[in-house]
């Protein structure tokens, strides 16, 4: 019999299948999930390449020929490459101080794989052997009592995030044949008081050491050749970035990093209070370059500066001004806020800026990217009709900011714009929308109404998530979708109706909305998700004569509506008595008159179908009735 197993497996009689679910602590792709065959021997002996499908094998499981060997050595699980080397790709066992053997089943283990050890709380040292060369993406994330690393002297690259959220991690010795530090890879170890990067390293990610609020010094080696942006960003302590002197790429002057021509700022260290004006030399303000510096009072721009990164001055809590050489052709400061230089895009208002209102000067059609990000002082601010786009982040975490009115002129709004706006109590939308965006009013608890412009025909993912004092919205006719987690826990929400353009729900929409108890739709059932209402326990209701309703909705029970059918619009017309008659869509419904409705005598005059929920109907008839009556029925 072809079995379809390697040679190897040939002739053994095979007693079971076993297959090694994720472990508790790890999500797996159907791909990832393996099958180890268990022969007479009682040993396992891992099966190359196999992995979950359709298609039936002995015993009744489901496998495909795969890529990927996987097995079972103590509290690990591994897996096996083509050239008999070990991946640690979970791990099961009580925790404490976790050694890792430098085999398992006569194979060196050389590497440790995606998430084995993420979010393990057990966890309080790790000791990895010398074979290993690499520990890859998130492999100890969220570690939050590892305290001790011993890590190899093999290794020669950290994976991206491997050790982010590292909390109790106070201090790294990385071994001399460390190469690359990737991304996030110990960012928020807020503990993380010494760091010593060996010469060799010639790579560190984007912020590889972001939020590491313990360090207060770091020293960069002349092999690092290339250099993240952020990658030392938001240190709150961090008060020098010194860099060895035979660095090719990168300087330093003061404790501040630049290019090694000293053009561009790349990073000002988080902790260093005080004012700071940028060396002359520079043409060029790295993103983030500021990021976290929250002791940084104000900051002055030389006339060369024709480029600002992202962020580079952004949400800095103690900035109070930005100041301009008067001979710089790029920007300009007027009272210590950043403008383009002809004051038509407003780039940055500091975050420590005096506390109250402002008005935004009418001159500006652009509101920048976090231009006001996190600016707690701010209550409240005037944005003239001269506004067409107010970029992403540009109020987000204005926790002061009360409310807002946005004129008609304003038709882009960015993604996250009144993000954690807590305070916000009244947003008065421009008519000149046609998407309320991405994650737009998330967390505005204060936020109880909502009336979206008749303009707009899509609301994006997370728009008003978490708002939860939000117990009103009123959609309008334009609305054709509605995003994934839209009014997702917005836990004071009742009721909502949804007008018949909408076609299109994403998933999670509603959920976690306990108070919601009815939604009421005016149109046909629209495509949606399939987890739309957890946590909310609504009735659906929908009008008769709508299409594809069935006794449930998304989970939910429905209800059909009776509309009452009504004659409306009375018109004398020179041909005779004109009249619409409106109801629920698509019913028939008959026309009848009398001369005496006290006589019984009614007599049929006109059939229609309501189409979209009316008809009109013109009585051209002269000399029936002296005075007629009419009355309208279902047919």
């Amino acid at each position: 019999m072809n079995t379809g197993l390697p040679p190897r497996l040939e002739g053994l009689k095979l007693l079971e299948l076993r297959l090694f679910a994720a472990p508790p602590h790890v999500s797996y792709s159907v791909s990832s999930i393996c099958v180890m065959a268990v022969c007479e021997s009682g040993r396992g002996i891992p099966m190359k390449n196999w992995i979950l499908m359709y298609g039936a094998i002995a015993l009744g499981v489901f496998a495909l020929w795969g890529d990927l060997q996987a097995a079972v050595y103590g509290d690990f699980e591994y897996q096996v490459d083509e050239g008999n080397r070990v991946a640690i790709t979970g791990y099961h066992g009580p925790g404490g101080e976790v050694e890792i053997p430098e085999s398992m089943d006569g194979m060196p283990v050389t590497g440790i794989q995606m998430a084995p050890f993420i979010w393990n709380e057990t966890l309080t040292g790790i000791l990895i052997p010398d074979t290993v060369e690499k520990i890859e993406r998130s492999s100890f994330s969220g570690c939050s009592n590892l305290a001790s690393v011993r890590f190899p002297a093999g290794l020669t690259r950290i994976g991206e995030s491997a050790f982010r959220g590292c909390i109790s991690l106070s201090s790294v010795t990385l071994p001399a044949g460390l190469g690359v530090i990737e991304s996030g890879a110990f960012s928020g170890c807020t503990s993380l008081a010494d760091l010593t990067i060996p010469e060799g390293v010639h790579f560190i990610g984007m912020s590889a050491f972001l939020d590491c609020s313990s360090l207060t010094s770091v020293m960069i080696p002349s092999s690092v050749t290339t250099l993240g942006n952020g990658a030392f960003g938001a240190n709150a302590n961090l008060m020098a970035i010194d860099v060895d002197p035979l660095n090719p790429v990168y300087r330093s002057v003061d404790g501040v990093l630049f290019s090694t021509e000293l053009t561009i700022l790349l990073q000002y260290p988080g902790g260093r209070p005080g004012g700071y004006v940028i060396p002359d030399t520079v043409t060029e303000i790295g993103p983030g370059a500021f990021s976290g510096a929250d002791k940084l009072t104000e900051v002055t721009i030389p006339g060369g500066v024709s480029s600002i990164g992202s962020r580079a001055l952004r949400g800095n809590v103690g900035l109070t001004a930005i100041h301009v050489d008067q001979a710089n052709p790029y920007f300009e400061s007027v009272d210590g806020i950043l403008f383009s230089e002809d004051r038509s895009t407003l780039i940055q208002y500091p975050a420590g800026y005096q506390a109250g209102d402002y008005a935004i000067p009418d001159s500006v059609g652009i509101v920048g990217s976090g231009s006001f990000y996190n600016c707690h002082g701010l209550s409240g601010v005037t944005i003239p009709d001269t506004v067409h786009t107010i970029e992403q982040y540009a109020f987000y975490g204005c926790d002061g900011l009360v409310g807002v009115l946005l004129p008609d002129s304003v038709g882009s709004l960015g993604d996250f714009v009144f993000s954690w706006c807590t305070s916000l109590v009244d947003i008065e939308l421009s008519s000149g929308l046609t998407s309320i965006p991405k994650s737009a009013f998330v967390s505005c608890a204060s936020l109880t109404d909502v009336i979206i412009p008749a303009s707009v025909e899509r609301i994006e993912d997370s728009a008003f998530r978490d708002c939860t004092g939000l117990s009103a919205v009123v959609m309008p006719s334009s609305l054709v979708s509605i995003g994934k987690h839209s009014f997702r826990g917005c836990s004071s929400l009742a009721s909502l109706t949804l007008p018949a353009s909408v076609t299109i729900i994403g998933t999670w929409a509603f959920q976690e909305c306990p108070s919601l108890e009815s939604i009421y739709f005016e149109g046909d059932m629209p495509e949606h998700g399939s987890t739309l209402f957890e946590g909310t326990s609504a009735t659906i209701y929908y009008i008769e004569g709508t299409a594809d309703w069935k006794d449930t909705f998304a989970g939910l029970p429905t209800v059909k509506q009776f509309l009452p059918i009504m004659i409306e619009d009375f018109e004398m017309v020179a041909e005779g008595v004109r009249f619409t008659i409106t109801g629920a869509p698509n019913i028939d419904v008959v026309i009848e008159a009398a001369g005496d409705p006290g006589s019984g005598n009614w007599m049929e005059i006109f059939r229609c179908r309501l189409i979209e929920g009316a008809c009109s109907y013109t009585d051209t008839r002269e000399g029936l009735f002296r005075i007629r009556f009419y009355r309208v029925r279902r047919q």
